[in-house]
């Protein structure tokens, strides 16, 4: 709980909204940990929060070779892959041992994505509007309203 304390706070020093919320996990271990993650930012951010979210994984040298979409492809996880949809399919990886150059490229592979997302919504925030509007639905509680909240966060 504090740490959705935490991300209010930040979130209201980001006015106007931020760009874009990087999914950081590890290449291989998408977790259930990292699917409640995409729950809170979803409960901060309301409904559709996953349209300016990039998935970044860590460890690309666990790929040993194959590319990354052939990874996304083949996965049996399928809370990986209903995100990757919801994501519109916005991801890339590091690889932890990268210097020099590849180190270079993927930092501009990542560049990429943020600035094909940022046009994608054209220059438009993740905005406050939506934060408060989550915040609201959120301190309603349980009961109708708590089925009202749960059908709003699973919008996309």
């Amino acid at each position: 709980m504090e740490a959705l304390q935490r991300s209010r706070y930040g979130t209201m020093a980001e006015v106007p909204g931020p760009h874009v919320r990087l999914l950081v996990t590890q290449l291989g271990h998408f977790t259930k940990q990292d699917a409640v993650a995409v729950t809170r930012v979803k409960e901060v951010f309301g409904a559709g929060a996953e349209r300016y979210m990039v998935i970044f994984f860590t460890h690309k040298e666990d790929l040993a070779g194959g590319s990354l979409d052939e990874y996304m492809a083949n996965t049996d996880n399928l809370r990986l892959r209903s995100l990757v949809q919801k994501c519109r399919r916005r991801y890339c990886a590091f690889n932890n041992w990268a210097s020099g150059d590849e180190q270079r490229g993927q930092l501009a592979q990542l560049m990429a994505v943020i600035e094909g997302l940022e046009r994608e919504h054209q220059g438009a925030f993740l905005t406050n509007e939506l934060f408060f509007d989550a915040q609201m639905l959120q301190q309603m509680g349980g009961g109708a309203h708590g089925e009202v909240q749960r059908r709003y966060l699973d919008k996309e």
